[in-house]
């Protein structure tokens, strides 16, 4: 409201329409209905509007349009439907009414600052409007939580500052084709609402620091030209879908349960150092300069496929809780991913690609359009392969050893459940299951002297038995003292075992452990198999068969141990 001479302003009432004026609007030049309830004006010069005058009058709507209005005395409570188009606000607007009714500005220019602090909007349209000046809606209350409806702030520029401190949202609210020349300020503002989503061009900094979405914040094809500063709290998803950023800063804690980045642009450096992340992704995202996961923890499933990094990605000492997805990731600069901590295994592997199977397909009506098993198994492939290939470029063979695991992991599962497999594919599926649970693919050295260690054991325990069938009198030469001891270590392998301490396999690696123990004290030369068919000692066709079957298998976890020794034979060439 601006403050007027009152001699000046009652000689510029005489020329205003007599009519208008008893209802408190003092127009000139005005095309004008009037009826019971609702005033329409059309083309007017407008000094003041008094919603108390106005609301006195029993009208129940105000239709304005392509008028100059200057001067609106707001009063606390306004009911009426208000509805202005084409509207040139010469004056600054001040208001912190309760707008009850239905509020709407449509093609208006706002020549000075708006200020509608501590306001509330029942129902609130904002469409293709000129902001010049400051607007500020410092606690300002958007709908309420019986409205379905969705509030529109659409097609508008704001040339100066906005803020949205405090302010709280009740409804569904879109801010559509908006741009923002100079500071957005978001600090702090609720949402409490099911969906808030931002279609938005920011010139200048913007800040959502403090807010709370309760539910799904969405950012879709937004412009980020400057500073976008995010702490959000208390929100169950967000999403950033063909967005680019210049400098894109966000606060460690909280993060929200789910981000998706879906073809984004980040232009600037990326650090999301010491971040905790629940479920993310980024889908086909491009990444123009540096980008840091550095220590950094993600507590479920990651999706970077079809990502492309044109610089260093870094993910330095990060842990994968679950397995993370880098099918047909595109890394043209360094990629770190030293001391990473993948911390899953093939059963997890194998459960992450069925939760991935079901989760896709489980919209799909039609079989055709549904993506099978293997497919997916594939696309797990793809993901290790590149980090191998990256890593192997950067001659980091020992980390890109781990990741051929994961490769091969991958093939298995791909074999496992592809249809019509042919013989060459089925034996190609039980050679990766059998090096899988003798050496992990060549990177468990220890797995591998287990398998060692319970080959002689099984193969002495047969011989003897063998021999004991023949000559049971051999059991007088065994050592008593032995036997004590051998039956004790059996004891503490069944205990250790039987409470949880050591798995299955270490409890027969541990039995087979004492066996060995004895073949080495009495008959050390028949652990070389079948050299012992060249000496003048006599075998039956058995003890022949058992030597031989042993001495293949002997033979293939010797080369299979020294294969895993030498880590950098582990990937190919």
């Amino acid at each position: 409201m601006n403050y007027i001479d009152e001699g000046m302003l009652e000689g510029l009432r005489i020329s205003h329409n007599k009519e208008l004026a008893r209802y408190g609007i003092w127009a000139k030049n005005a095309k004008m209905s009037i009826t019971e309830e609702k005033i329409s004006i059309d083309g007017a010069i407008i000094d003041e509007i008094n919603f108390n005058t106005l609301q006195n009058s029993g009208i129940k709507m105000l239709d304005i349009r392509k008028s100059k209005v200057r001067d609106i005395i707001f009063t606390k409570d306004i009911a009426l439907n208000v509805h202005f188009g084409g509207i040139t606000f010469a004056d600054r607007i001040r208001s912190n009414s309760n707008f009850h009714g239905k509020f709407e500005f449509a093609n208006c220019i706002f020549e000075q600052e708006v200020n509608f602090n501590e306001a509330s909007f029942n129902d609130i349209l904002f469409a293709y409007n000129t902001f010049k000046r400051a607007a500020s809606f410092l606690h300002t209350i958007f709908g309420n939580t019986k409205n379905t409806t969705i509030i529109n702030l659409s097609n508008t520029t704001f040339l100066d500052r906005v803020g949205f401190h405090n302010a709280t949202f009740n409804q569904n609210i879109r801010f559509t084709n908006l741009t923002f020349k100079k500071e957005l300020i978001f600090d702090r503002a609720e949402f409490n609402c099911n969906q808030a989503v931002f279609n938005i061009t920011c010139e200048k900094r913007a800040h959502f620091i403090g807010t709370k979405f309760q539910n799904v914040a969405g950012f879709e094809r937004c412009d980020f030209k400057k500073e976008l500063g995010l702490m959000i709290t208390h929100t169950k998803k967000i999403g950033f879908i063909e967005t680019i950023f210049s400098d894109f800063i966000m606060k460690k804690e909280p993060l929200p349960n789910y981000m998706i980045f879906q073809k984004c642009v980040f232009l600037n450096k990326l650090d999301l150092k010491y971040c905790n992340f629940k479920e993310i992704t980024f889908n086909t995202c491009a990444f123009k300069d540096n980008i840091y996961f550095n220590n950094s923890t993600f507590q479920d499933y990651a999706d970077f496929h079809e990502c492309e990094f044109e610089k260093t990605a870094s993910f330095y000492e990060v842990t994968f809780y679950k397995t993370p997805s880098f099918s047909q990731a595109i890394f043209k600069g360094n990629l770190n991913i030293v001391n990473a901590n993948l911390n899953f295994d093939f059963d997890d592997l194998e459960s992450t690609i069925k939760h991935e199977h079901e989760d896709y397909n489980k919209n799909i009506e039609k079989n055709e359009n549904k993506k099978s098993r293997d497919k997916f198994a594939n696309d797990f492939r793809d993901s290790f392969r590149i980090f191998k290939n990256t890593l192997i470029k950067d001659n980091n063979l020992l980390d890109a050893s781990n990741f051929h695991k994961y490769e091969l992991y991958s093939k298995e599962l791909e074999l496992k459940h592809k249809g019509n497999k042919t013989i060459k594919e089925h034996i190609e599926k039980w050679q990766l299951y059998f090096y899988r649970k003798l050496c992990d693919h060549h990177t468990d050295l220890l797995l591998n002297l287990k398998w060692l260690i319970i080959a002689i054991g099984l193969f002495a325990s047969l011989y003897f038995i063998s021999r004991l069938i023949q000559d049971i009198s051999i059991l007088e030469s065994l050592n008593p003292f032995g036997i004590c001891f051998s039956i004790a270590c059996a004891f503490i392998a069944l205990i250790l075992y039987w409470f949880g301490y050591i798995e299955r396999l270490d409890f027969f690696a541990s039995i087979n452990a004492v066996i060995t123990l004895w073949i080495i004290c009495y008959k050390p030369q028949l652990i070389f198999g079948i050299a012992n068919l060249l000496g003048n000692i006599k075998y039956h066709g058995f003890e022949n068969f058992l030597i031989t079957i042993y001495t293949i298998i002997i033979g293939l976890i010797i080369f299979s141990l020294q294969k895993t020794a030498r880590k950098n034979s582990i990937v190919p060439n």
